[in-house]
């Protein structure tokens, strides 16, 4: 079943766009997808990227626990067995400001700890998630933590950075023009006009259409095919580089008025991803 898929995924799509995965181990919903681990549908992401490792007091990528290594080869095994060829980043995440500000004034630290990690894990690329509503206020901080893995990675590594929405001012996006491989918008739950204002702001400052990927969400279940098609049309539209999905690993997963999960995921988005990829 999931060769068929994998065959016609590329008959469907080819090269562009390219179809991103975030997939999380930091909560409850690791084991609950796990129990299903032969159902999550692989084959259809390009590329996975593995949520979240932190940074330490003195500016070094790492695990958060020591069973975050088990996890991480666990769904590195399970992916590569599906598709072989993809790609797999690391993505950090943080709101300890301080922890960002002490590594951008340890660059050499930070940079030889990301690279490190990437090394042990044989990864392709690491995703930069600093989300702070004051981001613009520390622009050359960011600028000076790209460019720092941008030079030690010597092209050999790809680097990504997530931006959140009309907080990320496009004149910040517009600095990240030439030391980062992709932007991952965080576009959920936005209509397309707005959508696509955004780009054109962020294109207006510098940044290029096709390093753009827009994303959609799992989480609202506010996603509709009719969503996704429209997405994917803007993407064609502008080149755009292509979609991502946050999150793979809770997909349609099932609880109850507490938040508690009664049920496996069932990749709901995914799916209809799928259907829209296969019918456009």
């Amino acid at each position: 079943m999931i060769l068929i898929l994998f065959v016609l995924f590329n008959l469907v799509i080819s090269p562009r766009p390219t179809i991103i995965a975030y997939f999380a181990f930091f909560d409850d919903a690791y084991n609950s997808t796990m129990n299903v681990s032969n159902k999550i549908p692989w084959a259809i992401f390009d590329r996975i990227i593995i949520s979240f490792a932190i940074l330490d007091g003195r500016g070094n990528l790492t695990n958060e626990h020591p069973s975050d290594n088990a996890k991480i080869r666990h769904i590195q095994a399970l992916y590569k067995k599906s598709r072989p060829d993809g790609q797999i980043y690391i993505s950090n995440y943080g709101d300890d400001t301080y922890r960002y500000l002490y590594a951008a004034n340890h660059s050499d630290v930070f940079s030889a700890s990301v690279l490190r990690y990437l090394k042990r894990y044989n990864m392709n690329g690491f995703d930069l998630d600093w989300e702070t509503g004051m981001i613009n206020r520390y622009s050359s901080e960011l600028v000076t933590l790209i460019t720092s893995c941008d030079q030690v990675f010597n092209t050999k590594y790809k680097i990504t950075h997530a931006i959140w929405p009309y907080v990320h001012d496009p004149g910040t996006v517009g600095l990240l023009a030439d030391i980062v491989d992709e932007i991952n918008i965080m576009t959920y739950q936005y209509d397309m006009n707005s959508i696509e204002a955004l780009i054109k702001q962020y294109n207006g400052k510098g940044f290029p259409y096709e390093k753009m990927v827009l994303g959609i969400e799992t989480e609202s279940e506010r996603e509709t095919k009719g969503t996704i098609a429209d997405k994917i049309r803007l993407i064609n539209k502008y080149n755009m580089s292509g979609l991502f999905l946050w999150r793979l690993d809770n997909d349609g997963i099932v609880r109850d008025d507490n938040d508690t999960i009664v049920g496996p995921p069932t990749f709901r988005t995914t799916w209809m991803l799928y259907d829209v990829l296969h019918r456009l």
